[in-house]
């Protein structure tokens, strides 16, 4: 049996006829139809949850995306999570950025940073966002000439707003 680009078990052409027949065809399409509809039902949980939940969609069935049967779904299904992984970074650079807009009008309005982020809620920001990676408040850090608003990124690790390991907004004046 050889294998796609991806490395995923393909059925040669002389054999689909007997996939089709045997039931396989119909069983595989049904299968990659849960995984999706799985998908749809993950878009309503909030970040971090929803990576964690695409991550263990991808555990118990590595199994059957690795076999033959399910063609369809192996050619699919694999492809998905990097996009929910997408979003958080998207996610994360959005709330990295609202936070740094909030800490902006405090300085306006006060020729201050703040000291921390809780002196921005409820004048400059209802909430201050969660990062999206691993549930807890975004980091916000003073610099010697700024700040620094960040998330820790899909390592999880805090690198203390380093540009090349978190997402990161950076003032310096």
């Amino acid at each position: 049996m050889s294998g796609d680009l991806c490395g995923q078990p393909t059925i040669p052409k002389v054999l689909f006829p007997c996939y089709k027949a045997g039931g396989f065809l119909d069983f595989d399409l049904l299968k990659s139809l849960e995984f999706f509809d799985w998908y749809v039902h993950l878009s309503v949980i909030p970040f971090p949850g929803r990576r964690i939940a695409a991550r263990s969609l991808h555990q118990p069935d590595e199994d059957c995306l690795q076999s033959w049967r399910y063609h369809f779904t192996s050619a699919f299904i694999p492809g998905l999570f990097p996009f929910i992984q997408k979003e958080a970074d998207f996610d994360a650079q959005l709330r990295v950025a609202r936070a740094a807009l909030a800490v902006e009008r405090f300085r306006a309005a006060n020729t201050k940073l703040p000291d921390q982020l809780g002196e921005l809620s409820p004048a400059f920001l209802e909430r201050f966002p969660d990062d999206p990676f691993d549930g807890q408040p975004l980091r916000y850090k003073k610099l010697a000439k700024g700040y620094v608003v960040y998330s820790v990124g899909e390592d999880g690790k805090d690198d203390g707003g380093d540009e090349k390991k978190d997402i990161t907004f950076i003032v310096e004046r």
